[in-house]
C-alpha cells in the first residue's frame, strides 16, 4: 500500500516526537541520578568523619556562625550519646560548602574541670585529708553522678556561646599569649573569627580558618 505525502509526512513528525520524548526522559533521569549521588556523597562524608564512633551518637547540639565565610554561616555541630554523656563525643565545623574544615573527637569525661561536682565533694577539706571516696555511701554516689551527668549537659549547652567567638582576635591577642607559630597565617587578615573551646582544664585552645592556608589551624593553645 503506498503511502501520501501527507502520511509520510505525518509519520516523520510522530516519529521525531517520540525521539524527543526519549531524550528528554533520559536527560530527566541523568539529572536526578546526579542529584542523589551529590546528595549521597554529602551524606556519606559527614557519617564517615566519626568512623566507628558515629553509631553511638543519637543527638547533635548545632549552632550556625560565621567562620569560614565572612557572609555565610557555617555549621558548629556537637554529636553525642544521650544516653551516655560521658561517652565518645564529636567536634565538627562544617562549612557553608558543605565541606567538613574541622574535627575532634573525644569523651565528655573531657568537660570535667575544678568546678565538677564529684571533685568539689571529695576534695573538700572539711572531710580531712584521709577521706577515701571508695567509702561513700551508694545513695550519696549516686547523687553525684546524676550531679556529674547535669554538669555535662551544661556543658553541651555553652559550648556554642556568644562569648566563644571573637571577631578578628589577631588584632587584640596579646602577643606572649600566641604560641603557635600558625598565627602569621592570619595576622595580616581583615576578617577572621576565632573560637575558643576548652577540654581537660584547666587548658583550651583558639582555632580560627586561615584563608592563605584554607583550612582550620590552631592560633592559641595553653596547657
Amino acid at each position: 500500500m503506498s503511502l501520501t505525502v501527507n502520511q509520510i509526512f505525518m509519520r516523520k513528525i510522530v516519529a521525531m516526537l517520540i525521539c524527543t520524548l526519549l531524550f528528554v526522559g533520559c536527560q530527566k533521569t541523568n539529572t536526578v541520578q546526579v542529584v542523589k549521588s551529590t546528595a549521597d556523597t554529602i551524606i556519606q562524608s559527614q557519617k564517615g568523619i566519626s568512623k566507628t564512633e558515629k553509631s553511638n551518637f543519637d543527638k547533635d547540639y548545632i549552632r550556625l556562625h560565621l567562620f569560614s565565610d565572612f557572609k555565610r554561616m557555617d555549621t558548629f555541630k556537637l554529636s553525642y550519646n544521650s544516653k551516655n554523656l560521658e561517652d565518645s563525643m564529636s567536634f565538627q565545623i562544617i562549612s557553608c560548602t558543605g565541606a567538613i574544615i574541622f574535627e575532634k573527637h573525644f569523651d565528655g569525661k573531657a568537660f570535667y574541670d575544678y568546678d565538677r561536682p564529684w571533685y568539689l565533694y571529695v576534695s573538700d577539706p572539711a572531710r580531712g585529708n584521709n577521706y577515701d571516696s571508695k567509702t561513700m555511701s551508694k545513695e550519696i554516689a549516686d547523687s553525684l553522678q546524676s550531679a556529674d551527668i547535669s554538669f555535662i549537659n551544661q556543658k553541651i549547652q555553652d559550648f556554642f556561646n556568644d562569648n566563644r567567638f571573637y571577631i578578628n582576635p589577631q588584632k587584640v591577642l596579646d602577643r606572649k599569649m600566641v604560641t603557635s607559630s600558625n598565627f602569621g597565617d592570619i595576622e595580616n587578615e581583615t576578617s577572621v573569627v576565632g573560637f575558643t573551646y576548652s577540654l581537660y582544664s584547666p587548658g583550651y585552645e583558639m582555632i580560627a580558618f586561615s584563608k592563605k592556608k584554607n583550612k582550620v589551624i590552631t592560633i592559641v593553645a595553653t596547657d
